[in-house]
């Protein structure tokens, strides 16, 4: 969590000396309505009223007795408060103005609302208000969006304005500071004032301001012109509407005799002047020290976009000047031009300044390309509209948490290239301009772009696809078994049709499965693109296993070895560009006599791992079954064509803030400096003759019962005792000196980003933890199968445990995510592997026990088992141990390398350790 703004206790208004109730998104209740209003249309005269708000909105509760209750998310609509509240009467208020955006890749986003929060905390600070931790009103706002963006913001390129609210509700008529109030959050429909105009008004894209009078003041040092309150508008609103009976659109505020310049109505005003001396234009706005303007959000983006893209020809100045100054650089032909910024009119040029009897004019009719404005406004607009895809160094730090990456998040010392103004500059051709500016311009255009948007998947994305391109991993799979009773082959010919229609129907409930590698890449990463055609042979293959491996076996000896000669196979491709980045194999196991009305059938689940973790392949199995309707007699039709916009799957950056914190955690590299065993070095070349290995470990129902009730004696998790187990097992297998193991531990991040287990997304992290000579040591000094031998065994059971506990509970900080955030070259750190010893020995990854995949009643149809394997790592660890067990049924461990790292004479000797022990312990 970062530190809060306001220097006093959280959940308190300064009149409590102890932390009551925070404010805690976690606990969120929602109570959604049914009753749902009509969205206003574009441009109508509703749509100007910027009085309808969605359908819901988010309220919160403070007492000083008990600080802050539960939040809840419930039906737009009035609140009761009595008329002795300290906001009717004292101002105790305050508010903030922000915009969610859908972008023309259909995301939705927000734009730098943590500092919306902070500023509210300082806000709420400044009038006596109860403080609480801005990223828990942020999480809240989320929350919001998510709820009612589907229906009120479906348009790309579209956007909403949120008004998070704080007021002091207490029944209190004295002067004194607030004993309650109410934290809410509102949803408005909203005009865009920078481009749009109401009904029947003549259009305008410039902005006619008119100067203070003498005798009103807006703001002054050590008022409150800095706080977004309720004090700061109203005595402004008669002087709003002076100017407008004159002609003018909006007051340009001025302090004190010399007429110094500060805001423009409720925006931040901008000028560009030349300097006298070196003729250098100058962007002059005035500063934060006094305290009389408002920190803006698009005013410090702006200053930030003019730093980051024009330090070469605009100097910023943050400076107190005159109105004095503006007309003499004027009169002596050194104003250039000038704009407003702030949420409501985002960015729009000034065209007249109206000071005593004298018009300003400025130069309206300059090309965009030479205007600092226009092509400010142009920027920020893509990027919150996503209208390009940006590769960035922008070090804006903005959030976006309910789309992909912004581009304004910082990408440390990565450097990368953009598309832009300085993108066009570089374009030769005059036409080729013309035809940008003339497309870009075009809302058909960039929706049928917007299909087709290249997308990172975030930080794990970019990752797992570095790993991919260089060949170092290449997929995850779920493989589920089913014995089959059909009475005849003709009802199996049904089957074969019910599944590819089942498999249609999946495809289109997940996002995940509508996304391929791209032929494009951002820093030879290669990027991920929505599939609009879906051929069969790329997302579906029938196997007999009698074809397997060729002819040579008998019929009915096709178990375990046929599935893992699929696997292996499976695990040892790669995935093409411009295909679906997943697989499902079925592999048919009929019988020996034709006369048999049982078969088995392996589904097997192959993903490429930035689409898809070891949960999603469950997910794809149980919306398969679910889909699964055996009478479907009409054929499916192929190829599947899938055109309207698909959003990518949410990563888990966009859900939990888990990449901006610099505490000790997040910022402390993996400690792994001890020595391990791990199998062969890494290969330097690991796309030659790779091949992926597995081998499949099954305890029977029963034995497993035992093992699991012997893990609540003992107070142990089954990933605890698994580890332990595993450790026992390699240590009497390995023959070598063994200094150590690190074992890999990773676990689901769903319960924090709230997806649920239905989704097909990749929201994982990681533990490590190191085992020594000195404990391994143990298992070798006492008889194999002793007790003093099954109490180590608990004893390291019990302390991964405990460890792996401890460090779930640390998330997100120093979370999988975090950490590669941290590396300025992921591809670079990836291939520098090459040719290094392991850090790591083994991985362990327990899905648990599975009870959601359900085949159609009373289709004969039963789940037997369950199988999760991932590629033979090439850079990771030397095993991976990957487990999954369905409700009441068998546990199997496949273990996975890549042949040559590990020999497989210990890999057989570890599996027949594991075996013997799980069924026996």
């Amino acid at each position: 969590m970062s530190a809060q703004t306001s220097t006093r206790p959280n959940g308190t208004n300064g009149s409590a000396v102890s932390v009551k109730g925070q404010l805690d998104a976690s606990k969120l209740k929602f109570d959604l309505t049914t009753a749902l209003k009509d969205v206003p249309k574009p441009g109508s005269a509703e749509l100007w009223e910027q009085n309808v708000a969605t359908d819901h909105m988010v309220t919160c509760r403070w007492t000083v007795q008990n600080g802050w209750e539960d939040p809840v998310i419930k039906a737009f609509g009035d609140l009761t408060i009595s008329p002795l509240a300290s906001c009717l009467h004292y101002a105790t208020q305050c508010f903030e103005g922000m915009k969610v955006y859908r972008g023309y890749d259909n995301r939705v986003r927000l734009f730098r609302p943590d500092r919306n929060a902070k500023r509210l905390v300082m806000s709420a600070e400044r009038v006596s208000l109860p403080g609480f931790d801005p990223e828990q009103l942020v999480e809240l706002i989320k929350a919001l969006v998510r709820v009612d963006a589907k229906r009120w913001l479906p348009e790309p390129g579209s956007f909403r304005y949120i008004r998070p609210a704080l007021i002091g509700t207490g029944r209190q008529l004295g002067v004194q500071i607030p004993k309650e109030a109410i934290l809410m959050v509102t949803m408005v429909c909203w005009p865009d004032f920078s481009t749009e105009v109401p009904p029947g008004v003549e259009p305008r894209s410039d902005l006619r301001l008119i100067t203070s009078k003498n005798d009103t003041i807006r703001a002054w040092p050590g008022g409150f012109g800095y706080a977004k309150v309720g004090a700061n508008y109203g005595p402004s609103f008669a002087s709003h509407c002076d100017a407008q009976q004159a002609g003018y659109d909006q007051v340009l505020w001025l302090l004190g005799e010399e007429g110094q310049v500060t805001e423009a109505g409720a925006s931040n005003f901008f000028a560009v002047v030349r300097d006298e001396k070196t003729s250098k234009p100058v962007l002059l706005t005035a500063p934060l020290t006094d305290r009389v303007i408002l920190d803006g959000v698009t005013r410090r983006s702006v200053l930030d976009l003019v730093e980051s893209r024009l330090s070469e020809e605009l100097e910023v100045r943050e400076a107190k000047f005159t109105i004095q100054d503006i007309e003499k650089a004027w009169r002596n032909g050194l104003l250039q031009e000038a704009f407003v910024s702030g949420t409501a009119f985002f960015i729009k040029n000034v065209s007249t300044i109206r000071v005593s009897d004298v018009n300003i004019d400025l130069p309206q009719k300059r090309d965009d390309g030479s205007a600092f404005g226009p092509r400010i406004k142009s920027w920020l607009k893509d990027i919150m509209a996503c209208a390009v895809v940006y590769r960035t160094t922008e070090r804006l730090n903005v959030w976006s948490p309910l789309g992909r990456l912004s581009p304004f998040r910082k990408i440390p010392r990565l450097t990368q290239t953009m598309w832009g103004w300085e993108g066009l500059k570089s374009l030769k051709s005059r036409t080729a301009l013309l035809l940008h500016l003339i497309l870009k311009s075009s809302y058909n255009y960039r929706l049928r772009m917007a299909k087709h948007a290249q997308v990172t998947l975030g930080v794990l994305g970019r990752y797992y696809s570095a790993r991919h391109t260089l060949g170092q991993y290449r997929s995850a799979c779920v493989t589920a078994t089913y014995t089959i009773s059909l009475p005849n082959d003709s009802l199996l010919n049904e089957l074969d049709n019910a599944l590819e229609h089942a498999l249609q129907a999946t495809i289109q409930q997940h996002g995940g499965l509508r996304y391929g590698i791209s032929d494009e890449k951002e820093a030879g990463i290669p990027l991920f693109g929505q599939i609009c055609t879906f051929d069969r042979q790329d997302i579906l293959e029938v196997i007999d296993s009698q074809h397997v491996n060729g002819n040579d076996r008998k019929a009915g000896d096709m178990t375990d070895d046929v599935l893992s000669k699929v696997l292996e196979n499976g695990h040892s491709e790669l995935w093409p560009q411009n295909k679906p980045a997943w697989k499902a194999v079925v592999v048919k196991h009929t019988g020996n006599c034709k006369s048999s009305p049982s078969s088995k059938m392996d589904i097997v689940f192959f993903a490429h791992h930035a689409i898809a973790d070891g949960l999603s392949g469950l997910a794809f199995h149980a919306s398969l079954m679910n889909n699964l309707k055996l009478k479907t007699p009409v054929p499916a039709q192929w190829p599947l064509e899938l055109n309207e916009l698909q959003d990518p799957p949410p990563t888990i950056e966009e859900r939990v803030d888990c990449l901006s914190c610099s505490c000790t955690t997040c910022t402390t590299p993996d400690k792994s400096d001890e020595p391990v065993w791990g199998g062969g070095p890494i290969p330097a070349t690991p796309t030659v003759n790779y091949e992926s290995c597995v081998r499949i470990v099954t305890v029977p129902a029963a034995p497993f019962s035992v093992l699991l009730k012997k893990c609540k004696q003992a107070n142990v998790t089954v990933t605890g005792l698994l580890h332990a187990i595993i450790c026992t097992s390699m240590g009497c297998s390995i023959k070598e000196d063994v200094p150590g193991f690190r074992a890999v531990t990773p676990f689901s991040a769903r319960r924090h980003t709230r997806a649920s287990d239905a989704e097909i997304v990749n929201h994982i992290s990681y533990l490590t933890s190191y085992v020594s000579y000195e404990d391994l040591q143990k298992f070798k000094d006492c008889q194999h199968g002793s007790s003093t031998e099954e109490q180590h065994i608990i004893d390291l059971a019990r302390r991964f445990s405990n460890e792996v506990a401890t460090k779930v509970k640390e998330f997100p900080h120093g979370s999988m995510a975090t950490k590669f955030n941290q590396v300025q070259d992921i591809l670079q750190e990836c291939q520098s592997q090459g040719g290094a010893q392991r850090r790591y020995t083994y991985e362990l990854s327990n899905l648990g026990s599975v009870s959601s995949i359900c085949p159609p009643e009373g289709s004969d149809i039963k789940l037997g088992r369950l199988v999760f394997t991932q590629c033979g790592f090439v850079a990771g660890p030397a095993l991976g141990f990957n487990c999954v067990s369905t409700r009441g049924g068998d546990f199997t461990i496949s273990i996975t390398w890549q042949r040559g790292v590990v020999a497989e004479s210990v890999v057989e000797n570890v599996a027949q350790e594991l075996e013997t022990r799980l069924e026996s312990f």
